[in-house]
């Protein structure tokens, strides 16, 4: 699945969610201001769901927005944000209508909750299913979701202790501000994205060469095998000095898995696009030798 049919879902969702909410404020039963503020409660609870509701909704697509890859993690973390996040117009109603009683506020506040988690699941499963390395360090779990679930969490605290729990909604309106600024992680990846620095496609080019060849091994399995033709692991390992087993074993294995090299039973060689890299090697070489006496 695209992440635009995923957003457009996503959008729709939303759109009914809210739009469930609003047609359960009803109106004041009579043309009178003591009518209108026995609508308060209402009124404040649904403002209030509102703006979370939708917070959440632009955080979600800012996020889904340099979003890269959608995988079936993606798609069920996703799914379970939209299924809390369709719970609100229930407990918004609740709280409405019991006039911010405990049962009710102590179950709007867990629903908060599990929202909050639900998204940074999906978070963490949008940068896990990433192969780009600067997406995930960028966008690691940070800062902003650790404070929304520690304000979260005391406000549940306090919304069991039934004389306090008014305390608890001046926690839950501190919160808002936390994801109405706009998330510098992901205004800091669009910026190195944009190329205002060094553009996108090429940091992603230069991950996969770091990727590729960033090993120490790398060079040293390249030199004996373009000498060579063909060499076993044992070959290797009595040419390449101070190297483990384990150490060159990762190293064959991932050289194999970017088609770098072959391998043909027990021998290896290196293969049609690892052989595009042996001018590079020996320039490499070259270098070395001309500057290795200046060390």
């Amino acid at each position: 699945m695209s992440k635009e049919r995923l957003e457009a879902f996503s959008d729709g969702v939303i759109a009914i969610i809210i739009t469930i909410m609003v047609l359960e404020l009803g109106v004041p039963k009579q043309a009178s201001w003591h009518a209108l503020c026995q609508q308060l409660p209402s009124i404040f609870s649904y403002v209030f769901s509102f703006t979370l509701v939708g917070t959440y909704w632009i955080n979600h697509h800012h996020l889904f927005e340099v979003t890269q890859t959608i995988d079936n993690r993606v798609l069920w973390a996703n799914l379970l944000f939209l299924l809390l996040l369709s719970m609100f117009p229930v407990c918004t109603q609740w709280i409405a209508v019991t006039a911010f009683a405990q049962v009710p506020m102590i179950s709007y506040i867990v629903v908060m909750l599990m929202t909050t988690l639900s998204y940074i699941l999906m978070h963490h499963t949008i940068v896990l299913a990433s192969n780009d390395c600067q997406f995930k360090e960028l966008l690691k779990i940070g800062r902003k979701e650790r404070i929304s679930v520690l304000l979260e969490t005391v406000a549940l605290f306090f919304s069991l202790i039934g004389s306090l729990r008014w305390l608890s909604i001046l926690f839950l309106i501190g919160l808002t501000p936390v994801w109405l600024i706009p998330d510098m992680r992901i205004r800091t990846y669009r910026k190195h994205k944009g190329g205002k620095n060094m553009s996108y496609r090429q940091n992603k080019v230069l991950n996969y060469v770091i990727d590729v060849v960033g090993s120490r091994l790398t060079i040293p399995i390249l030199w004996y095998l373009q000498q060579n033709q063909t060499m076993t692991y044992e070959q290797l390992r009595e040419d390449i000095v101070f190297v483990t087993n384990t150490s060159l074993h990762k190293a064959l294995k991932d050289l194999v898995e970017h088609g770098i090299l072959e391998q043909e039973g027990n021998l290896y060689l290196i293969s049609e696009s690892g052989k595009e890299l042996i001018p590079i090697l020996k320039e490499f070489v070259e270098w070395g030798q001309k500057h290795l006496h200046e060390q």
